[in-house]
């Protein structure tokens, strides 16, 4: 046996003098295996406890005794977080959605940094609303186009007259928004039109633009 001539301290966080040094260089304060350090011993007492829920859980979901945390269906498998879940994985489950909704909902209530929308669309979080875009104001394509639907859809057409019912019909989709300009940064009420799907991509056809400039 080695002796410890630098008097180095157990490896195993203990505070006693190393008395037997193992193959790999640590120190270790009994002559014995490194199991009976005290500091090692109350170590791995605490990390059994932290698993015995777990291996509990395990036994649970065998015998189908177990509850799905987000449904409350039966659950056949432990998910991230010491969890039953009826999924293998947990955002499957059919009822993650309102799970994590009211989640969201508690929180802000609570004084939480998520907010509610109920009944409201959510606004554009996108990273374009971060940067300036070409015109050298910050927000995309789809923000200014939102915004100018709210302000001024008018639900006809301004060159055929056909109304949102008679889209939906025939295209299954809402008339369209037009930038006349072609900044559609400007909000001013002359520079967008509500116009239908047909004479929007009229609008910006080549054979239009240059019947204009002419």
């Amino acid at each position: 046996m080695s002796k410890n001539t630098n008097k180095e301290l157990c490896h195993y966080g203990c505070g006693q003098l190393g008395v037997k040094k193992q193959q790999n260089g640590f120190w270790i304060c009994t002559d014995k295996t490194w199991h009976a350090c005290p500091a090692h011993r109350k170590r791995m007492k605490k990390s059994a406890l932290n698993r015995a829920p777990l291996f509990e859980l395990r036994k649970n979901i065998a015998a189908g005794k177990a509850v799905c945390y987000i449904c409350g269906f039966k659950a056949r498998y432990l998910v991230k977080k010491g969890r039953a879940c009826c999924k293998p994985n947990a955002m499957k489950c059919s009822g993650y959605n309102k799970y994590m909704g009211d989640i969201h909902k508690e929180s802000y209530r609570s004084g939480g940094r998520i907010p509610i929308y109920e009944g409201k669309k959510r606004p554009n979080h996108s990273k374009r609303l971060l940067k300036l875009n070409k015109f050298g104001k910050l927000g995309g394509y789809n923000f200014y186009h939102q915004k100018a639907r709210d302000l001024y859809y008018t639900g006809l057409c301004s060159m055929c007259g056909k109304n949102k019912k008679e889209e939906m019909e025939y295209w299954n989709k809402d008339l369209t928004m037009h930038c006349k300009s072609g900044d559609w940064t400007d909000l001013s009420k002359d520079n967008w039109e509500t116009i239908c799907y047909v004479h929007h991509r009229h609008v910006h056809s080549k054979k239009f633009k240059e019947a204009q400039n002419g």
